[in-house]
């Protein structure tokens, strides 16, 4: 996953474990998580929604079910993104850019509700 990511130009901090997530996530700012639904640590990709929702920070799953009912029970919970294992380079990086391109129109409304009227 890491080369993956770097292959597309985007810096990348890999992780083992919910735990070191959450400290890279208190330590420094990321654009985006990415994160498998399965994980070997006994923590689920939910897992790591909920503790990167404490930082405002969107996130992106990806799981082997290809069920539609699986994809919209993720987005529901929060992923802004779900991706069906295998994919391939273009449809990632394609989620990627739909991320960045809601956290410019998010700062874009952010300001627009802010800078009214003096």
């Amino acid at each position: 996953m890491r080369r993956l990511i770097e292959s597309v130009g985007h810096e990348c901090a890999a992780v083992t474990s919910l735990r070191e997530a959450v400290a890279l996530m208190h330590e420094r700012p990321f654009d985006v998580v990415i994160t498998d639904l399965e994980l070997d640590s006994g923590n689920s990709g939910l897992d790591v929604l909920e503790e990167a929702k404490a930082y405002h920070l969107p996130c992106i799953a990806f799981t082997g079910s290809t069920s539609q009912i699986t994809r919209q029970r993720l987005l529901d919970e929060g992923f802004i993104e779900h991706l069906f294992k295998p994919f391939d380079l273009v449809e990632f990086e394609a989620a990627i850019i739909r991320v960045q391109a809601r956290q410019l129109a998010g700062r874009s409304a952010h300001l627009t509700a802010t800078n009214g009227p003096v």
